[in-house]
């Protein structure tokens, strides 16, 4: 009969690994924003709002009223824009200059 043989005590699982890579890559992104008037595409539509409340100008100009719905807070800018056919680029640039 085989029998398994046990796992090295030194090894991690590389899964787990990635996962703990993107969390702290994740934090360290939010800690970097929230120490400067930033609006990075990662942020939920919800959070933006919140944080810059005139932002709110700049998504009734390009017919993104999402920011009242219920999924404005799983909802990441880029995926806002690419979903309401919005030039992103250019409608970050005015959300940064409306945070500042």
């Amino acid at each position: 009969m085989n029998k398994a043989k046990p796992s090295k005590g030194g090894q991690k699982n590389k899964r787990s690994s990635s996962k703990t890579k993107k969390t702290t890559k994740t934090k360290r992104t939010l800690k970097t924003a929230k120490n400067k008037n930033i609006v990075l595409p990662t942020m939920s539509v919800f959070e933006v709002v919140s944080r810059f409340p005139r932002t709110t100008e700049v998504f009734m100009k390009y017919g993104l009223h999402c920011f009242g719905c219920s999924v404005a807070r799983y909802e990441n800018l880029e995926q806002a824009a690419m979903v309401h056919g919005v030039p992103f680029k250019k409608f970050m640039e005015e959300l940064n200059k409306a945070a500042k």
